[in-house]
């Protein structure tokens, strides 16, 4: 739990949803919220590293996807998050450029911390 914390923060989305596949098999397929917060800091991640092809087709065949099931869930957290791809430096310029600071990442790993806490039955 702790290693798919610390991967989360450092903002390797990719790399913390293989583990928690790997550490807790099928969590991220019953905690869909917690899905959807990783889903949303790979893409802010592309974001970071200037590859804006790679954010909208990652967008596309992640994101969309389950847009209407997670808008009740955390309503405009989506729209916020593309819109950063409307910046040339959404770090600075965007009025959602908290999403791309340490902050958003520790949220997302605290949400995945929960969700193996609960997975294992401990208390969050």
């Amino acid at each position: 739990r702790r290693q798919v914390t610390a991967v989360a923060r450092r903002g390797d989305a990719a790399r913390a949803c293989e583990l928690c596949e790997r550490l807790f098999p099928g969590l991220l397929g019953r905690q869909p919220h917690a899905l959807f917060l990783l889903q949303c800091q790979a893409f802010i991640e592309l974001v970071r590293e200037g590859k804006t092809l790679d954010a909208l087709s990652y967008c596309q065949s992640h994101l969309a996807p389950i847009r209407d099931s997670m808008e009740a869930v955390y309503p405009g957290k989506l729209r916020d998050v593309v819109s950063l791809l409307a910046y040339k430096r959404p770090e600075r310029d965007a009025p959602v450029a908290h999403l791309m600071r340490d902050q958003h990442r520790d949220l997302v790993a605290d949400a995945l911390n929960s969700a193996c806490l609960e997975e294992s039955g401990a208390a969050s």
